[in-house]
């Protein structure tokens, strides 16, 4: 496998004059690096950005309702409480999927409480028997504003850079 040109303006045989690419490379700080590849497809004007674009909808994707591990996982999220057991339905598949997506965008989204004190993760390691793994714990609870956020970040599927992408374009404007 080769590396990627940074742009096909100089290999116009590259993809048999189909296609047009660049990759964008940032190097916010040391040690770290984030690349992306942006395809346009001559004839149809179809342009494909590989990860910094992103579109989401209050519906999971098939694949994680689907396969009964995603299932699980969008269950596990769903939860209020440590111990609470979430009955497998549509609307808490979605309500576990609006939280995987504001806490996996934003890591700690406005209406998310991150709980990693020490002591309830100490006790989750002892509690072996949920079914769900991790004794149960639950890293985060949920606010009011959790719906509104999701809305909001969602657009109603409208496509927008990620926001973690945003802050490391951010960073080093120049070296794109």
């Amino acid at each position: 496998m080769k590396p990627l040109p940074r742009s096909s303006r100089d290999n116009a045989d590259l993809w048999g004059g189909e296609l047009e690419h660049k990759v964008l490379t940032v190097k916010p700080g040391i040690g770290s690096m984030y690349q992306d590849d942006a395809l346009f497809h001559k004839s149809s004007g179809t342009m494909l950005v590989c990860d910094a674009i992103f579109a989401v909808d209050g519906t999971p994707p098939r694949i994680l309702t689907e396969e009964k591990e995603y299932t699980c996982a969008l269950i596990f999220h769903a939860r209020e409480t440590k111990d609470e057991v979430v009955e497998d339905t549509p609307e808490n598949r979605k309500k576990g999927w609006g939280r995987i997506v504001l806490l996996f965008n934003f890591f700690f989204p406005g209406s998310g409480r991150g709980d990693l004190e020490l002591q309830r993760i100490i006790e989750a390691l002892r509690t072996p028997t949920y079914k769900d793994g991790w004794g149960g714990w639950k890293p985060f609870s949920w606010g009011k504003d959790e719906v509104k956020d999701f809305e909001t970040f969602s657009a109603s599927g409208k496509p927008i850079v990620l926001p973690i992408i945003q802050i490391i374009l951010s960073r080093k404007p120049n070296e794109m």
